[in-house]
C-alpha cells in the first residue's frame, strides 16, 4: 500500500509523516507544565502562509484547557522514513561490468529489479546480495530525491518571543517563588507557593512584532478552514449573531458573555498553533490618527484597508476579498468596511471610564459598553456595524481592549473585582426564550475573573509597549487627576456617536430610554476646552492632546496636595 506523505504543524516546526504508515511525532497535548521545562528558548515558528490548510493533521495542539498535565510534550525530531540509502553504489552506471556489482541497470531504485538471479551470485562475495533488493518494499517508498527538501523547515528559528530564564528547575526539583519561564506554548509561567502557576499573555497588537503578527493571522485564518476546527468556528461565529438580541447586550450579560466568548476563539486558534493568543487593539492610543494607523496598512501582517465601493469590500491585506471569507450565513461572503473618519474614543475617555466607582458601577458598565464598545464598531463601519460583525478579525482585537479595561477596572480593589458577577450564578440563559443557555451553562460567577476562567486559564494582559503610554498612565493613575481634570485638558473631541449605533444596539430599546442614552454619552464625551490639531505633532497628534499637558497637571495637583 502507498502512504501518502502530507504536511502538517507541529507545536515546533513543520513534520512530514506518511498518513496510515508513519509514526506521528507530535504529542496529542501540546500544554506543557513545569515537567516540560528546558533550557532551549520557546520556539515560536513564523507562520507558513503557503503552506494548504486543508492538509492539516488532525493532531491537536493545544487542548481547551491550560491545566497542568506531567505529560512531556514531545518536541524530538521525528523519525522520517528510513532512507535507501543501503542501495548498491549508484556511482555503477555501466551494464556490463562483472566485478563486484551485479549488473546494475536498474540502479536508481525506481522498480523492483526483475533480472536479479538470486542463484547466479559470482564469486564475489565482497556484494552482499542479501541487500541488493531494498528490505523495505520499493513499491511503498516515494523517490529518495524528495528526502533532502523535506527537513529544512526543521532549521527555521523563530524570534518572536523573549526567551525563558536561563536557570530552569529540572522536572523533579520544587519550584522557589519568584523563578519563571516561558513554556513552549508562550504561556509565562511562575512559581507561586511552590507551584508553577502559567499565564496566557494577550497583548498589543502594535507592540507585537512582525513574526508575532504573522503568526497570529495566519494561525487565526487557518482555523476558520481547516477541518480540526471550522465547524466549531462557524458555530460560535453564528450564535453571536442568532443570539445577538437575546441578551449578549444587555447590562447584564455583556462583559461576561463576551469574555467568554473571546476564550472560544482563542482555544480555536490554539489548536492551531499554541503559541498565540487573541491580542487586543488599544484604540484610544491611536484616537486621531485611527484609521491611518499602521493596523490597517496593507502588509499581510496588518488587518488590510477600508472597503472599496460598490460592495465595500476589503481589497487589500491578508483578510482581502477572494482570501478571506465570511461564514455562510453572513448577508455578505466578503468583509466589509466603511471607515468614519472621525476620532475613535481617546485616553482621556477610557480613564475616565476607568475612574468609576463602584458604587456607580451602571454607569462604568454604560461608559464601557455603549460610549466606547458601540462607538468603535460603527466607526470601523460595515461587517462590524451588523449582526455579522464577529465575522471581522478586528471584532475579537476591539474585544479584547474591552475586556482588558474591563479587567483594569477589577484590578483596582476587592471592590471592584467582586462588585460585578461575582454572586450571579445562575447560568446564562436568552432573554427571548430562557431554555436557551447563553455559555454552554456557564454563569457571570464563571467568567468574571480573568485569572480562574473554566479550564483552568489564567489571563494576563501586557500593557501596550509605547513609552508615551507608559508616562500618560503614571501621570493618569496617581491618582492626583479627577475625571473633571481631565476633562479639562485641551484635546481633540472624539466623533459623534455614529447613526449606525442606534440602529444597531440601540434597536431593542424604547424612545425614552434611546433618548436617556444620547444624553448620557453626550455628557461623558464632552469635551469644553478643545485642541487645534495644529498645536499637536508625533504622538500627541495621535492621541489627540498633549501629554506635557497631563503630566504637568497631574505635577501641579500632586505638589498642591503635598502643601496642603
Amino acid at each position: 500500500m502507498r502512504c501518502t506523505p502530507y504536511w502538517y504543524g507541529c507545536v515546533t516546526r513543520k513534520v512530514k509523516r506518511s498518513e496510515s504508515c508513519g509514526r506521528d511525532p507530535c504529542p496529542p497535548d501540546s500544554t506543557p507544565t513545569a515537567e516540560d521545562i528546558t533550557t532551549r528558548p520557546p520556539t515560536t515558528q513564523g507562520p507558513t502562509t503557503t503552506s494548504p490548510v486543508t492538509t492539516m493533521s488532525p493532531t491537536t495542539l493545544a487542548p481547551t484547557t491550560d491545566k497542568p498535565t506531567t505529560e512531556q510534550p514531545t518536541t524530538q525530531r521525528p523519525t522520517t522514513e528510513e532512507p535507501t540509502t543501503q542501495q548498491p553504489t549508484t556511482e555503477e552506471p555501466t551494464t556490463a561490468e562483472p566485478t563486484t556489482e551485479e549488473p546494475t541497470t536498474e540502479e536508481p531504485t525506481t522498480e523492483e529489479p526483475t533480472t536479479e538471479e538470486p542463484t547466479t551470485e559470482e564469486p564475489t562475495t565482497e556484494e552482499p546480495t542479501t541487500e541488493e533488493p531494498t528490505t523495505e518494499e520499493p513499491t511503498t517508498e516515494q523517490p529518495t530525491t524528495e528526502e533532502p527538501t523535506t527537513e529544512e523547515p526543521t532549521t527555521e528559528q523563530p524570534t518572536t518571543v523573549a526567551p525563558p530564564a536561563t536557570t530552569q528547575p529540572t522536572p523533579t526539583e520544587e519550584c522557589k517563588d519568584g523563578q519563571r519561564f516561558t513554556d513552549v506554548c508562550n504561556r509565562l509561567c511562575q512559581c507561586v507557593d511552590g507551584t508553577f502557576v502559567c499565564y496566557r499573555i494577550r497583548k498589543e497588537i502594535s507592540s507585537m512584532t512582525r513574526p508575532e503578527r504573522l503568526s497570529y493571522i495566519t494561525a487565526y485564518k487557518r482555523m476558520t478552514v481547516d477541518p480540526r476546527t471550522r465547524d466549531r468556528y462557524s458555530a460560535l461565529i453564528d450564535s453571536h449573531r442568532i443570539l445577538f438580541f437575546q441578551g449578549l447586550h444587555d447590562d447584564v450579560y455583556f462583559l461576561p458573555w463576551h469574555r467568554w466568548y473571546l476564550l472560544q476563539i482563542e482555544n480555536l486558534v490554539r489548536e492551531i498553533d499554541c503559541r498565540v493568543t487573541i491580542p487586543y487593539w488599544a484604540w484610544s492610543l491611536v484616537s486621531n490618527s485611527n484609521f491611518t494607523a499602521p493596523l490597517w496598512s496593507d502588509d499581510e501582517s496588518w488587518l488590510g484597508g477600508d472597503g472599496v465601493s460598490p460592495d465595500l469590500c476589503v481589497q487589500t491585506g491578508p483578510f482581502r476579498e477572494g482570501e478571506y471569507e465570511l461564514i455562510d450565513s453572513a448577508v455578505s461572503r466578503c468583509l466589509q468596511r466603511t471607515f468614519d473618519s472621525s476620532p475613535l474614543p481617546n485616553e482621556m475617555l477610557v480613564t475616565i471610564v476607568l475612574e468609576t466607582s463602584p458604587a456607580d458601577v451602571t454607569d462604568f458598565v454604560f461608559g464601557l459598553e455603549f460610549t466606547l464598545h458601540n462607538r468603535v464598531h460603527c466607526q470601523i463601519g460595515g461587517t462590524m456595524c451588523s449582526i455579522d460583525s464577529a465575522n471581522a478579525p478586528e471584532f475579537f482585537l476591539h474585544h479584547g481592549y474591552v475586556d482588558k479595561i474591563w479587567h483594569d477596572w477589577q484590578l483596582k480593589s476587592d471592590l471592584h473585582k467582586t462588585i460585578l458577577f461575582a454572586d450571579d450564578v445562575m447560568p446564562m440563559r436568552s432573554r427571548v426564550d430562557s431554555d436557551i443557555q447563553l455559555a454552554g451553562g456557564l454563569s457571570p460567577a464563571n467568567l468574571h475573573d480573568n485569572e480562574n476562567l473554566p479550564g483552568d486559564v489564567k489571563i494576563r494582559y501586557e500593557a501596550p509597549n509605547h513609552h508615551r503610554a507608559y508616562i500618560l498612565s503614571a501621570a493618569i493613575t496617581s491618582g492626583a487627576l479627577s475625571a473633571a481634570d481631565l476633562r479639562s485638558v485641551p484635546q481633540i473631541p472624539v466623533g459623534a456617536m455614529p447613526d449606525g449605533v442606534w440602529k444597531l444596539f440601540g434597536a431593542g430599546m424604547d424612545s425614552a430610554a434611546l433618548q436617556a442614552a444620547k444624553e448620557k454619552d453626550a455628557a461623558l464625551t464632552a469635551v469644553p476646552d478643545e485642541a487645534d490639531s495644529q498645536s499637536l505633532s508625533g504622538v500627541d497628534l495621535d492621541l489627540g492632546f498633549k501629554v506635557s499637558d497631563v503630566v504637568k497637571m497631574a505635577a501641579q495637583k500632586t505638589a498642591g496636595n503635598t502643601e496642603k
